[in-house]
């Protein structure tokens, strides 16, 4: 059944997928007084179609790779192997963990978040 969600922006996620997203928005007046409610019903959420493809990719060859950006603003890669998380600057690895050693930390909007290595090269 669906869950009632009441905030001002809502973050899709693996739980939304095939699922329809219905907002109910009541507007207010600058004398708090309200309108009307408007609602409106997504179609179903869907991932992109190659998704499933490059999930495939990554399970066949055993590891995964991002390009970010980190916190002094260079440009890094971010490598999911079997066994470890990596931080690599081109070809040479910065950190070098477990994935049991790293934790996420979220940052102070909704896409932002801070991975925290061990500290081990």
């Amino acid at each position: 059944s669906p869950l009632p969600i009441v905030a001002s922006s809502y973050m899709l996620t693996a739980a939304d997928v095939n699922q329809e997203i219905t907002v109910h928005v009541t507007p207010l007046g600058a004398d708090k007084a309200s309108g009307q409610t408007v609602s409106v019903t997504s179609a179903a959420v869907l991932v992109p179609p190659e998704v499933p493809t490059r999930l495939q990719e990554w399970l066949t060859h055993g590891t995964c790779q991002f390009t970010l950006v980190d916190a002094e603003n260079k440009e890094r890669l971010l490598l999911f192997t079997q066994k470890n998380l990596k931080l690599r600057d081109k070809k040479s690895t910065l950190y070098k963990d477990g994935y049991w050693q790293v934790r996420m930390e979220y940052g102070a909007d909704d896409l932002t978040f801070a991975l925290v290595f061990s500290g081990k090269k």
